[in-house]
């Protein structure tokens, strides 16, 4: 199961990992291209001082630490790959045995 840009504009991506956990089959990956917080201080900077006027605008959350959340959901994350100063990033995903039904 593959999902690109999306997680950012989701309500609760919580929610969403754990829905795609469910219907994902069993020994299957999510594959993510996602925006998220960047790994550069003066940049994350820059995303939590934009992200608000940004979610109101569009409904797009520029500072989310998608990974992070997905890893404390019990999520077996491998980075894949990463552009523009940790911003874009993709990663595959491991679902938790528990987030299966």
């Amino acid at each position: 199961m593959a999902i690109s840009l999306g997680l950012c504009t989701v309500p609760d991506p919580a929610l969403a990992l754990r829905e795609m956990a469910r219907v994902c089959r069993p020994g299957g990956r999510l594959v993510l291209l996602e925006h998220v917080r960047s790994t550069v201080p003066p940049l994350v900077w820059l995303q939590v001082i934009l992200s608000p006027a940004q979610e109101r605008l569009i409904g797009c959350h520029l500072a989310r630490s998608t990974f992070d959340v997905a890893r404390g959901m019990g999520f077996g994350v491998e980075e894949v790959g990463s552009r523009f100063a940790g911003v874009f990033r993709l990663a595959v995903l491991t679902p938790p045995l528990s987030g299966r039904s």
